[in-house]
């Protein structure tokens, strides 16, 4: 109690209304390197073949929602997450002798 500070809720108030509540996170795999990426915008007719932007605009689907998982997780995290602990439970049952893989 003797190092308790006096805290002002209005600046945890406003420091907690610019926190994101869900990060998004979207993953672009278009085969480009980041230079063809940069001359597709700036000059679109020096590309050509494969590396000339030949996506449907109407194929685009907006009705897909990702699902959120536990503790606020997308799914690929989350299968990182679920590897990780059972991956580390494996390893300490093995290293005390209780499994034999």
């Amino acid at each position: 109690p003797a190092l308790q500070i006096a805290r002002a809720p209005a600046f945890y108030a406003a420091a907690a209304a610019t926190r994101l509540t869900s990060k998004q996170n979207y993953v672009i795999d278009d085969g480009l390197t980041n230079l063809e990426r940069k001359q597709r915008k700036t000059i679109p007719t020096f590309l050509t073949g494969s590396a000339k932007s030949q996506a449907d605009a109407s194929a685009i689907r907006d009705d897909v929602v990702a699902e959120e998982f536990a503790f606020g997780l997308d799914a690929d995290n989350f299968q990182l997450l679920f590897i990780s602990v059972f991956g580390l439970l494996t390893l300490v049952g093995c290293l005390s002798g209780a499994l034999e893989l």
